[in-house]
């Protein structure tokens, strides 16, 4: 199978569900990491503090719109054709540990 140009990926909804699964919910902020950021929900980190609660249908919306800008991300920083699991994979990663575009 051809790699995909990237303007045709898209994140598929069995990877956003895998990052949910992966990343747990939390109705409650904690921090996950001594002097990290406060968290939330399927790993929101945007926003939160240390008080805040969260339901799952909002946090599900918080997921969805933190992969997409995450999906953004990985366009704007690795405009190279690839696999949807590449695409799915490079999106997943961003989505934990932000958003780092490293030009070599």
């Amino acid at each position: 199978m051809d790699r995909i140009k990237m303007t045709s990926l898209s994140l598929s909804a069995s990877a956003i569900i895998s990052i949910a699964i992966h990343e747990g919910f939390r109705s409650e902020a904690y921090t996950p990491v001594k002097g990290d950021v406060a968290t939330i929900g399927f790993g929101t980190t945007e926003n939160v503090k240390p008080t805040d609660t969260i339901t799952v249908e909002r946090a599900l919306v918080r997921l969805l719109n933190d992969t997409n800008k995450f999906e953004r991300a990985v366009k704007r920083c690795a405009d190279v054709p690839m696999h949807s699991y590449e695409y799915s994979a490079y999106v997943s990663l961003t989505y934990n540990i932000g958003e780092q575009c490293i030009i070599i």
